[in-house]
């Protein structure tokens, strides 16, 4: 998010504002903006006129709770190595939308369901499940130990809240030691085709372990061959992992 930082200063709506979103890479691309505002009746526009967006609790994740500002979340098409013009007014607007918040979940492992389709018919079921390892250090790629035991990590107390639009999907799960958002995109193209999580680990009171977290889906991925992380680093064939949910 561009101003998520305590130290960047939230966008007040006390009179029209304007925010320039930069491509810096030598390639077109869809962009998720997020900015955080401190008033839900807000109308966008940009060159081509007024453009969708969805207003969404804002959520401190450094004091893990919901706060009284909001989330203001929308999607861009940009050029490559270009910059565009956004004006935000304080305005009542059909293409805001406020997005639902779900009754919150008690539950473990955590089970969610995103409707990946605006017309609510096509449904991803997600399962996830933390473990630990005790005093490895082995780096940000580990996939598995042989001498080492693996131990779920009890969440009996994580609190699970659905906020949901039809601009996107996001999962908040709140727990002891964990705080996470997975999101889904209902747009077309690689940004909605990814499941984006957003991670903050308590390390003081998690410090010398190695936190691992699988995902278990029912997402037909018969052309996949290859699962690989956001920076392309760890390229692991799926057929090597067919027992182990990622």
């Amino acid at each position: 998010m561009y101003n998520e930082s305590s130290s960047k200063k939230i966008i007040t709506m006390d009179r029209t504002r304007s925010v320039l979103i930069y491509n810096y890479e030598p390639y077109e691309k869809t962009e998720r903006i997020e900015l955080q505002i401190s008033d839900p009746d807000v109308i966008l526009t940009g060159k081509d006129g007024p453009i969708q967006a969805q207003i969404e609790p804002y959520f401190d994740a450094v004091h893990g709770k919901f706060t009284e500002n909001y989330l203001l979340v929308f999607f861009t098409f940009l050029n490559a190595l270009s910059f565009i013009r956004i004006t935000i007014q304080k305005n009542h607007s059909t293409t805001t939308e406020i997005a639902q918040i779900l009754t919150p979940m008690q539950q473990s492992p955590v089970t969610i369901y995103f409707n990946i389709a605006k017309n609510g018919t096509e449904r991803l079921r997600c399962e996830q499940e933390f473990s630990y390892y005790n005093s490895t250090y082995s780096g940000a790629y580990i996939m598995a130990l042989e001498n080492d035991k693996l131990t779920k990590l009890e969440m009996n107390d994580a609190e699970t809240f659905i906020v949901s639009g039809s601009l996107r999907q996001t999962v908040y799960t709140l727990s002891e030691f964990i705080k996470q958002r997975l999101s889904v995109n209902n747009i077309t193209g690689v940004e909605g085709s990814h499941l984006h999580m957003q991670l903050h680990v308590d390390i003081r009171k998690m410090s010398g372990v190695e936190l691992i977290t699988k995902f278990s889906t029912d997402m037909i991925a018969d052309d996949i061959e290859y699962y690989t992380d956001s920076n392309g680093m760890q390229a692991s064939f799926i057929t090597f992992y067919v027992y182990n949910a990622l």
